[in-house]
């Protein structure tokens, strides 16, 4: 019986990792991926009075706008979107400042995030003869992933996308169909 017993245990200590729930990945204290949307509807004129975080949109639809109450990070040039996915939360997007702020948002990534699974830096010449170095990084973390890229499709605008695993399939079967 003690045999047995023991055997299970190591059996459940090795397997326990995959039983295990997965990683909850929570922006701004208030936004979790995988939960229902834990913020109120903004009022009527949210933009004149004192707020709490709130959402502006119809939540019924698959995306709403994220509204901050004290302001949005200064990374940030608008405000985030929230993918909603049968009343959960499946992902953001947020849109940065590009190049100028990369170093902010990626810094403040790798403090929430930890080390990115991978990262590349490439160097961009410009029509000018500038350069810039442009940073991309992706976070896989247990069903969850977070990708961003300094500058995306200008130098002026980078992008820090966060996505459960079926938003992200779902984005990527979009992006690889083509027109006719």
């Amino acid at each position: 019986m003690k045999k047995t017993t023991y055997l299970l245990m190591a059996v459940l200590f090795v397997l326990a990792p995959t039983f295990a729930k997965s990683e909850e990945v929570t922006l701004f204290g208030d936004i979790t991926i995988g939960r229902p949307l834990s913020i109120p509807q903004c009022p009527e004129k949210y933009y004149m009075s004192k707020h709490p975080n709130c959402y502006t949109g119809n939540a019924a639809y698959s995306s709403v706008d994220y509204i901050f109450s004290d302001g949005r990070p200064a990374y940030l040039s608008h405000e985030p979107g929230i993918d909603l996915r049968g009343g959960l939360v499946a992902g953001l997007t947020m849109l940065t400042k590009g190049v100028s702020a990369q170093n902010a948002a990626f810094s403040t990534l790798k403090e929430k995030f930890g080390l990115p699974t991978s990262k590349n830096t490439d160097d961009v010449k410009t029509m000018s003869g500038g350069s810039h170095q442009i940073i991309t990084a992706e976070w896989r973390l247990d069903g969850v992933s977070i990708l961003f890229s300094g500058a995306s499709g200008a130098l002026d605008t980078g992008i820090i996308l966060v996505q459960n695993a079926a938003l992200e399939e779902e984005r990527n079967k979009r992006a690889n169909r083509r027109p006719m």
